[in-house]
């Protein structure tokens, strides 16, 4: 099925439309945060940051994330968004965040991404 292409269409996007694409739960949780969420702002401060979002529908996501069950609806890159043109074939990791991480997490982390 075909997701969501950016921000911009997720954040305009319905519930009945979110529930084509994921479960009723998430869809509602989804629908929720879009109406809470400033989309003009979150886009000027990601721009502030050099940072992309790359849409499950963008030729630049990784196929290999495309193929999961419950593939993330986008991905947000800093830097430059055409590395992940090289993804297939390059050895990489990606670090997923928390908001309340351990001291030994953030050591870990920041050991890992040195």
């Amino acid at each position: 099925c075909k997701k969501f292409a950016g921000p911009r269409q997720l954040y305009g996007a319905s519930r009945s439309q979110l529930e084509l694409h994921m479960s009723p739960k998430r869809s509602a949780d989804m629908h929720l945060w879009c109406a809470r969420w400033d989309y003009h702002f979150e886009l000027k401060k990601l721009a502030k940051l050099a940072i992309t979002f790359i849409g499950y529908s963008n030729p630049l996501y990784p196929s290999q994330l495309r193929s999961l069950p419950d593939a993330p609806i986008g991905l947000f890159v800093r830097g430059n968004e055409y590395v992940m043109e090289q993804l297939p074939h390059i050895r990489c990791m990606a670090i997923v965040g928390t908001r309340r991480a351990t001291s030994y997490g953030r050591d870990v982390t920041q050991h890992l991404a040195a």
